[in-house]
């Protein structure tokens, strides 16, 4: 009866069935044979946990066929043992999508020990079980178990989508580990900042302040509206802003400070040879990426200089990012204790919180990634001023602004995430207060006073690419106007924290 159904009818009937119903039809007679060995029948896989155990024998078989591979393992067939490898993975030469879940423990860690070069992939999806632990008075972030290596990436140089949890930067892997020395040696490692600091991009900083009045007096000449300008930064709190210290560490991932410091003052040869080391690899191709936070070191306190959302190393890692996730990490709630009478939505609201995504973090974003269209962030949560005073958040619009100075080409907080030169969808999840704010700093057009708050704000926690955002902004001669950029910035509310 099978030997005079086409072949095509038979491959149709054998993608419905698992990979062990296939190796059993294959034995029931020639025809079937043939057409499990049908490259077509090979070109997405998707096998259960229960055939990684022969799923080698499949990759030697129909590797060169298999387009799109999807792995979930579990209990004795995780994907870290032995029943499957990495090198096994690169006998697929033409794979471009590739999803592997169910990593727990050490398993990705050891499945990253080897490495092998993989040029047609363009997806990669990296799932763990969940690994953040939140206690009563300590917390787990889980970065031995979910942490990707940076240098790892370096075997899929034409990479366009990247789904992980931790990215780990390694001490040979990029210059960025300078960020974590608090401290310097010698004063030539220090930078000293303030209102007119010396930047890397250019010979002097003009104070931003002084900038934009001298925007309004030009509007308004010497009439009511300039000394209703003066009158408004006279308003303003005033904080006496000391000389500060920027580790040179924190400079170091702009190539015009390296190429700065390289002019000022030539290392020696011998110097030079001995701080050689493994430069950080490039995925010029990566578009779209999802991920956690960047790890250094063990990574074990969350929101730290060890485990954060480093914009500055994706910066080097993909330049040409067009779309980022920022999502939370997998909670085990398994492993968390609750107290008498706490419900598990009640622990869920809780690990959300603590894990939210600080405003900090992502300060002139569009200026780190300038080809970034889109930012979704999971849970956010206003960490730029006081906990006790909501008038110190860079989210709040100064009330004298839209009165009294003419307002500038940009909304308030495109301008503050470093996107009003281009169109961007931000999409966040917060509670009601911090959605409120965002909505209303996203349609308020930027003023002087907002520009004077933001550099003050840059000067005193040192965010020098905060710094070099604004006095881009500033440097801007042909500028849109303020309701087109308005129009072209969405922001979206997509839950509530």
């Amino acid at each position: 009866m099978t030997s005079v159904l086409p072949l095509d009818v038979l491959c149709n009937c054998l993608a419905c069935c698992s990979l062990s119903e296939r190796l059993r039809c294959a034995v029931a007679s020639r025809r079937w044979q043939e057409a499990v060995l049908e490259p077509c029948l090979w070109g997405s896989l998707t096998p259960d946990p229960e055939d990684l155990l022969f799923l080698n024998v499949l990759l030697d078989r129909f590797g060169p066929s298999i387009r799109c591979l999807k792995i979930t393992g579990h209990g004795p067939n995780r994907l870290g043992s032995s029943a499957l490898s990495f090198p096994q993975l690169a006998k697929c030469i033409h794979l471009e999508s590739l999803s592997l879940s169910g990593f727990r423990g050490r398993d990705l860690e050891n499945f990253c020990q080897s490495r092998c070069q993989m040029p047609a992939l363009r997806s990669l999806v990296i799932e763990c079980d969940p690994y953040f632990n939140l206690g009563s008075f300590s917390h787990n972030t889980g970065a031995h178990m979910a942490s990707l290596p940076i240098s790892w990436l370096a075997c899929f140089p034409n990479l366009e989508r990247l789904v992980c949890d931790y990215l780990k930067v390694e001490a040979s892997d990029t210059e960025a580990e300078a960020c974590d020395a608090e401290t310097t040696d010698s004063e030539d490692e220090v930078v000293w900042l303030d209102h007119n600091a010396d930047l890397p991009d250019a010979s002097r900083a003009a104070s931003f302040g002084s900038a934009a009045s001298a925007d309004a007096v030009d509007a308004g000449g010497d009439g009511p509206e300039a000394e209703h300008v003066e009158g408004a930064e006279a308003s303003l709190p005033r904080r006496t802003m000391s000389t500060l210290e920027l580790p040179i560490g924190a400079l170091s991932p702009h190539r015009e400070y390296r190429e700065h410091r390289e002019q000022r003052e030539p290392r020696k040869e011998s110097q030079k040879v001995q701080s050689s080391e493994p430069e950080q690899p490039q995925l010029k191709k990566l578009r779209d990426l999802s991920f956690v936070a960047v790890v250094r070191g063990s990574g074990s306190t969350w929101h730290s200089s060890h485990c954060r959302c480093d914009l500055s190393v994706l910066a080097h890692l993909a330049p040409g990012l067009e779309h980022l996730f920022v999502r939370g990490p997998s909670v085990a709630l398994g492993r968390m204790s609750r107290r008498p009478g706490q419900r598990i939505e009640g622990l869920i609201r809780v690990s959300r919180h603590f894990c939210s995504t600080g405003l900090r973090d992502l300060l002139a974003v569009g200026y780190l990634l300038p080809s970034l269209r889109s930012l979704k962030v999971e849970v956010a949560k206003d960490d730029t001023g006081h906990s006790w005073d909501s008038s110190g958040s860079l989210l709040t619009v100064p009330a004298a602004s839209a009165a009294s100075s003419r307002p500038l080409h940009a909304s308030h907080l495109a301008l503050l995430l470093g996107v009003h030169d281009r169109p961007f969808l931000l999409s966040v999840g917060a509670s009601d207060v911090l959605a409120s704010k965002l909505r209303r700093t996203g349609n308020a057009a930027a003023s002087p006073a907002s520009v004077s708050a933001f550099h003050s704000f840059a000067v005193a926690e040192q965010h020098l690419p905060l710094l070099q955002c604004l006095q881009k902004f500033l440097e801007q001669k042909d500028q849109k106007e303020s309701k087109d950029l308005q129009q072209e910035f969405e922001v979206d509310i997509v839950e509530a924290a």
